[in-house]
């Protein structure tokens, strides 16, 4: 990282695809966006406090403010000394951070966030919802509908997800059987949707609900545990 201290402020260079342009950082001082370099890959310390969609991480007395997916921030708790994966996004009037449980994640959602139209918060959601693996599966499978459902994205941005991502999978060792699994686990999303859907439950909170269900029970005793869950809130 290239910075050079002045009494005024910190500048700092950064690269990012397909943005090049300069923001200013003060009335005299910019930052040249045509240079980037990644401040962050991972912070490791302890949870200060967390919020409805973010966490305080204290490290080496500094709080970060880390805006994480739910089901990630379910299973952080208070005083715990956690590893998260980060990712700087850079705005013009402020610089945010979005924190993964997992390397893959983080990777898969530099990916999402670089398509047109869906940014870092859709990217977050999505991968908070919904598994890489059925991820890849859905758009293989054209399958615009899992997207919209499950996501909550509109038509547009899945077709976008599926045009931009269907290049970038690529055919691993044993993907067949993976595939099939995949596939199993989103016909099994549209039905435990349809099921609550006709009980009543709105999008929103059958979005909620979904990733709390432990993924290795038969379906209809996720439905019935997604019920029980929905019945308590």
């Amino acid at each position: 990282m290239y910075t050079n201290a002045t009494n005024k402020s910190i500048r700092i260079a950064y690269y990012e695809y397909g943005y090049p342009n300069k923001r200013f950082v003060d009335s005299d001082k910019f930052v040249d966006w045509n240079y980037v370099i990644y401040m962050f890959y991972f912070l490791k310390g302890i949870i200060a406090t967390k919020d409805k969609n973010f966490v305080v991480l204290e490290v080496a007395g500094v709080g970060y403010e880390i805006y994480v997916g739910k089901t990630f921030l379910d299973k952080l708790k208070i005083n715990e000394e956690v590893k998260i994966f980060v990712y700087l996004y850079l705005k013009q009037d402020s610089w945010d951070l979005y924190g993964f449980e997992k390397e893959s994640e983080l990777k898969y959602f530099k990916t999402l966030n670089n398509i047109t139209r869906i940014g870092p918060k859709i990217a977050l959601k999505i991968l908070s919802l919904v598994k890489i693996e059925n991820l890849e599966r859905a758009v293989l499978d054209n399958d615009i509908n899992f997207l919209t459902e499950v996501s909550g994205i509109g038509k547009k941005n899945a077709q976008r997800i599926i045009l931009e991502l269907k290049e970038k999978i690529s055919t691993r060792d044993g993907s067949t059987e993976s595939g099939k699994d995949s596939a199993d686990d989103n016909k099994e999303r549209k039905t435990m949707f349809e099921a609550l859907k006709k009980l009543g439950y709105s999008q929103e909170q059958i979005k909620e609900v979904v990733g709390k269900i432990k993924h290795d029970l038969p379906l209809e005793e996720k439905i019935r545990e997604a019920i029980k869950i929905l019945s308590n809130d």
